[in-house]
C-alpha cells in the first residue's frame, strides 16, 4: 500500500535524492512524498513483457527509446514520478539526461498495484495530463486489462482497441495483445491467480 508523508514544506527533487535505496518506490506528487512497497513478481512480469515489446518496436521503427523503472521523471520541482515504463520519441530525446527524464515523456505506463490504484488512476493521470504527456496506459494485472489513453483537449480519453489488441498513437503501428502480456508459462501458474 502506498503511504503519503507530510512535511511543513513541499518535498522537492533534492529531498527525493536523499531517500534510502531500500527497494521501495519514492515519488513526489504535488509536493507530497509517496512511498510504495517494492512491486510483486506478477507486477514485474507484466511490466517486463510490455517493456520488451515497446522497446523493440521503438528501436526497430526508429521512433524513440523506452526505459523501465526505476527511473525518475521530473515534471516539475514538486512532481517527480517513477512510472513503470517511459517512452520518449526521437524528436524529444533532449529530455533524456544522465539521471533520468527532465520533462514530459510521450508515453507513460503504470502497472497498477492494489496499493497504487487511486494514485495511478486519479493523481498521476491529472499530473500527466497537465504536463502534456501524450499517452498514458493503465495496466491492471488483476483484471488482465490494458487501458491505453490519449490526451485530447487536456483530458485522457480511451484509445479504441483494434481486434482485441491495444493500439498506440505515439507508437504508430504497435499492436499488443493483452493475452500475451498476462500469459505466464505453465510452471509459473501460481502467479496467474
Amino acid at each position: 500500500m502506498s503511504t503519503v508523508q507530510q512535511t511543513e514544506r513541499p518535498y522537492t527533487a533534492e529531498d527525493l535524492a536523499t531517500m534510502p535505496a531500500d527497494g521501495r518506490r519514492y515519488e513526489v506528487i504535488g509536493g507530497e512524498l509517496i512511498v510504495t512497497p517494492a512491486p510483486s513478481t506478477k507486477h514485474q512480469w507484466v511490466s517486463a513483457e510490455l517493456m520488451s515489446r515497446i522497446r523493440a518496436f521503438g528501436l526497430q521503427e526508429h521512433l524513440g527509446v523506452a526505459f523501465p523503472a526505476p527511473l525518475d521523471v521530473r515534471l516539475g520541482r514538486h512532481d517527480i514520478v517513477e512510472p513503470d515504463i517511459v517512452f520518449v520519441l526521437r524528436e524529444h530525446i533532449h529530455i533524456v539526461v544522465e539521471w533520468g527524464i527532465e520533462g514530459s515523456p510521450d508515453l507513460l505506463i503504470e502497472v497498477v498495484s492494489p496499493g497504487s490504484r487511486a494514485i495511478d488512476r486519479i493523481r498521476k493521470a491529472a499530473i500527466y495530463s497537465s504536463n502534456g504527456v501524450i499517452e498514458y496506459w493503465l495496466v491492471d494485472p488483476r483484471a488482465k486489462s490494458i487501458l491505453a489513453q490519449e490526451l485530447v483537449s487536456g483530458e485522457y480519453v480511451p484509445i479504441s482497441m483494434a481486434e482485441g489488441k491495444v493500439v498506440s498513437r505515439v507508437l504508430n503501428g504497435l499492436l499488443i495483445d493483452p493475452r500475451d502480456i498476462f500469459a505466464f508459462p505453465d510452471w509459473m501458474a501460481k502467479f496467474s491467480e
